[in-house]
């Protein structure tokens, strides 16, 4: 990972931590495809060329935006990675090197729109829950992952995890934690720590809070947002 791509997705993180954890809409997926294809797009032009290019692309969702945006192999990852994240609907029946394949590639798509957002700091006049779509489907896919294989992620996906370092390998972090439940927050995870009754049990790494899987499965199953995979045993009834 380049040193731009890294310090793209800590900003990405960044953005994360101070915005709303809503899970990402149909709507925002194909919107933030446009950009990203018109992004990787221009970067083409500017390399080929020397093409100056700014952000100032405006989605509409015309007809034609929408078919532009469809017919691309981006979004057929997109949708891949989106409908395991937020559905639990899962075209690889959890085969690492499948997953690993598209984590790839869609990190080296995302990422080279993320050092444009890094240096521009928005795409034009979109809200920032869609710039940073592809870092809530990332840290939402691998938390699933987690909870319903129970995986050692460095073990069964380690070079596609290396690629979000803010990812714990067993445990879920409170930020997962936070896109799985359906909170709006990430300080609603540290409410949850400190009630009275039943509070959510965590453990310290570093300056940050992980909270089992065991642990998280309990709580989750009370959420009213949360969506479970269908077909996986969360130990519960």
């Amino acid at each position: 990972m380049t040193r731009l791509s890294a310090v793209a997705t800590s900003y990405s993180v960044s953005l994360l931590n101070r915005s709303k954890l809503t899970p990402v809409t149909s709507a925002e997926l194909t919107e933030y495809c446009y950009y990203l294809l018109h992004v990787l797009n221009d970067l083409a032009s500017l390399a080929t060329k020397g093409k100056y290019f700014e952000m100032s692309r405006d989605w509409t969702g015309t007809d034609e935006e929408i078919q532009f945006v469809h017919n691309s192999y981006a979004w057929e990852l997109l949708v891949r990675i989106w409908d395991y994240a937020e559905n639990g609907i899962s075209a690889h029946n959890f085969m690492p090197a499948a997953i690993t394949d598209d984590f790839e590639h869609f990190f080296k798509l995302t990422s080279a729109c993320e050092g444009v957002l890094y240096h521009d700091g928005s795409f034009s006049h979109e809200s920032t829950e869609i710039m940073i779509t592809p870092i809530k489907l990332a840290l939402k896919y691998f938390a699933r992952l987690k909870l319903d294989t129970e995986w050692d992620l460095d073990h069964e996906v380690g070079p596609c995890l290396s690629l979000y370092p803010s990812v714990h390998e067993t445990h879920l972090t409170s930020v997962e934690y936070a896109l799985l439940a359906g909170l709006s927050h990430i300080g609603a995870v540290r409410n949850e720590t400190c009630k009275k009754e039943n509070p959510l049990l965590t453990e310290k790494n570093g300056n940050n809070i992980i909270i089992t899987i065991e642990e998280s499965r309990k709580k989750l199953k009370n959420k009213r947002k949360f969506v479970p995979t269908p077909g996986v045993n969360y130990g519960y009834a």
